[in-house]
């Protein structure tokens, strides 16, 4: 098993099995860090900002896009890669 750093209190997660990409939300940043699962240890790829508190994503298999659910403002935010 792998493992990988990822600062700012990693909570939510989403894997997109169709382009390799692991989409994990950052709840004291208010980010949300991709990881390329292409070899056998993660590597950390682009991130984005997000809402507040970030709790959940998700992602469209077949566009890509990452929908963010934050908690402190009760939002939705849609993140087109």
């Amino acid at each position: 098993m792998a493992k990988v750093a990822a600062e700012g209190a990693p909570y939510g997660l989403a894997i997109d099995t169709t382009r390799r990409i692991a989409y994990v939300t950052l709840t004291v940043t208010n980010r949300v860090q991709a990881f390329r699962l292409d070899g056998q240890t993660p590597k950390a790829d682009r991130s984005w900002p997000t809402l507040r508190q970030p709790n959940d994503v998700g992602v469209d298999p077949t566009s890509g896009r990452i929908v963010v659910a934050g908690a402190a403002d009760s939002a939705l935010q849609l993140i087109d890669p």
